[in-house]
């Protein structure tokens, strides 16, 4: 299951930003950009967080990217003022390609949640801290199912 939740990254694989396309839409903290792809001319959309390329937004999954400050060892997740939820030890996938990843129960309460806090311990041993804003989160969500994201462009 989380392998499959997990494809879409490993597809995106949190390429450099001239590669993310042009903004098409943008509501709150959330800016939803699209690419096509070079040989079939398929769109692929995905939303960054206030420009913060190493967090991601898709159909089904939200990831918060730790290349470059290690890899993820583990992860507490705090879904607005609710009870942070127990340590879980990152997935296998998740150490794979280095990112957090939210999908499956965890993406639907992030959807229905205001705030979404995160403490993530890397396998260099340091804790890293983020404290997601998800103001305008369901509206790109939304964008998602839109043309412009499902809808191959004529040449």
């Amino acid at each position: 299951f989380v392998i499959a939740c997990c494809l879409q990254l490993v597809l995106h694989a949190f390429p450099a930003r001239a590669n993310f396309g042009e903004p098409i839409a943008t509501s709150g903290n959330w800016t939803v950009r699209r690419t096509l792809h070079a040989i079939t001319d398929e769109p692929s959309c995905v939303a960054i967080y206030k420009d913060r390329f190493e967090i991601q937004l898709d159909e089904n999954d939200l990831f918060v990217s730790l290349r470059g400050r290690g890899g993820v060892s583990s992860v507490v997740l705090r879904f607005d003022d609710e009870p942070a939820r127990a340590l879980r030890p990152a997935s296998e996938t998740e150490k794979m390609i280095r990112a957090v990843n939210l999908c499956g129960s965890e993406f639907e309460e992030l959807m229905s949640s205001k705030r979404v806090r995160m403490q993530i311990q890397t396998t260099a041993g340091t804790t890293i801290e983020e404290d997601l804003d998800l103001d305008g989160v369901k509206k790109v969500h939304g964008e998602f199912m839109n043309s412009p994201c499902r809808e191959k462009e004529t040449r």
